[in-house]
């Protein structure tokens, strides 16, 4: 199963096009924080390719990366999404 499709269920979307456009919901920011960081963990792609799947420039993927270790320290809710997927 793909991490997208994964992420997808669990935030109870209905596609990823959703997850790519410009909506500043706190799921799908969570979602694009957590798909960008295991994306960049378990694979070797370049954050700028990493950003073409959700539509983003390698910068959003670096602040990505940085708020994803504050708020798993901070945010149980967080910490919680991040561990279940």
């Amino acid at each position: 199963m793909s991490l997208k499709l994964i992420l997808l269920i669990y935030f109870g979307l209905r596609n990823w096009k959703i997850v790519e456009s410009r909506l500043r919901k706190r799921e799908l920011v969570t979602c694009r924080k957590i798909f960008s960081v295991l994306m960049n963990k378990y694979t070797k792609k370049s954050l700028t390719s990493i950003g073409l799947y959700i539509k983003s420039d390698h910068s959003t993927i670096l602040h990505y990366k940085k708020k994803h270790k504050d708020l798993y320290e901070i945010s149980n809710e967080y910490r919680y999404d991040f561990n279940y997927v």
